[in-house]
């Protein structure tokens, strides 16, 4: 008789957790370390989405998450453990910008969690969350910042300092283009290894394969990619070196020095690193 193998279920808030702690305490890439965990997990489509936006989601919003764990713990975050702080920062932001999570399961899944990687913390964490939840609407940005800097560093995530010393060198209007500027999403490009395939027969490729994609109007051997298939990672093109994946700031290095045949050129950053 046949028995089937049941499927491993993944949490995927301990992921995003040990994630963050790597990003956050041990000072890693987030776009190093989210690859790095999707791959190591297989997560499936759903789950990989789930993970991206809380990670990324509390990266991006960290500044003000810890303002709204301050407001309520009455102490700074450097005095919580780097996995209670972790927990909490994604409490928080399930609770104020994931409208999808019920409150109940973001405040009952980060006490478990709680649980679990920190005994002892869990009805810290819980009543921590629990406030949050009941006083959400007294939080708000403009009720939590203390000056218009504290304000901007809030919505835009910018390191305080930074904005207070761009308020003082450039004005506040130029501060707020500036952290907008620094908001927007970038653009996932790539490199063609032009030794390998033209760029012209790599797009084809990858629109057969339902990737949706574009040619690069700044940098000849370079690729758009606006949306694609499964792990970019895992895709053949990269494992067979066809495509790296680098910003067009950093292709336009090679146009600006152009290398001639007989220069020796040490490239200190090279990619891929």
């Amino acid at each position: 008789m046949e028995t089937k193998q049941k499927k491993e279920h993944k949490n995927i808030r301990r992921l995003a957790m040990k994630a963050l702690v790597d990003i956050h305490r041990d000072k890693k890439y987030a776009n190093i370390v989210l690859p790095q965990y999707m791959m190591q997990e297989r997560l499936e489509d759903l789950d990989r989405r789930f993970f991206t936006e809380l990670v990324y989601g509390v990266v991006r919003r960290k500044n003000y998450l810890d303002a709204v764990i301050v407001h309520f713990t009455k102490k700074p975050v450097k005095k919580l453990s780097p996995f209670v702080l972790e927990i909490l920062r994604l409490g928080v932001y399930q609770l104020l910008y994931m409208d999808k999570v019920p409150s109940s399961a973001a405040v009952n899944e980060s006490v478990k969690l709680a649980k679990k990687v920190a005994p002892g913390t869990d009805r810290f964490v819980n009543a921590v969350l629990r406030n949050v939840d009941r006083q959400r609407e007294d939080i708000g940005v403009d009720a939590l910042a203390t000056s218009e800097a504290e304000r901007i560093s809030y919505i835009y995530n910018q390191p305080l300092w930074l904005v207070r010393l761009w308020i003082e060198q450039r004005g506040l209007e130029e501060t707020i283009d500036l952290c907008e500027w620094f908001n927007e999403t970038p653009l996932l490009t790539a490199r063609v290894n032009t030794l390998r395939i033209s760029r012209h027969d790599l797009l084809e490729e990858l629109s057969q394969a339902n990737w949706v994609v574009e040619p690069s109007h700044m940098i000849p051997d370079a690729i758009i990619i606006k949306s694609h298939k499964g792990q970019l990672q895992e895709a053949k093109w990269v494992q067979e070196g066809l495509m790296t994946f680098m910003d067009e700031a950093s292709m336009a290095v090679a146009y600006v020095v152009q290398p001639k045949g007989h220069m020796r050129i040490l490239d200190t950053c090279a990619a891929p690193g």
